[in-house]
C-alpha cells in the first residue's frame, strides 16, 4: 500500500491501483459503534462509525469479509 510502518490502515486502500489486497474484520469488532484508524499517517487519528466504514470500503471497490477468529 506504499505505507511506512506504522499507519496502515483501510485508508491505504486508496494506494492499491491493482485492488489485489483483501479486507478481513474479526466479526467480534464488528459489535463496536467506532473504529479509529491512522489517515495513513500517525500523527492523527480519525474515529468512523463501523457503517461508515463499511460504506467507504465499499465505496472505492472492496467487499469486507467478517470472519471469526
Amino acid at each position: 500500500m506504499m505505507l511506512p510502518a506504522g499507519v496502515v490502515s483501510p485508508f491505504g486502500l486508496l494506494n492499491n491501483a491493482d485492488k489485489d489486497i483483501q479486507v478481513y474484520f474479526d466479526k467480534e469488532i464488528m459489535s463496536e459503534k467506532r473504529m479509529s484508524f491512522h489517515p495513513n499517517t500517525n500523527e492523527k487519528t480519525l474515529f468512523l462509525n463501523t457503517t461508515d466504514l463499511l460504506k467507504f470500503l465499499e465505496a472505492i471497490g472492496y467487499e469486507p469479509h467478517i470472519i471469526e477468529l
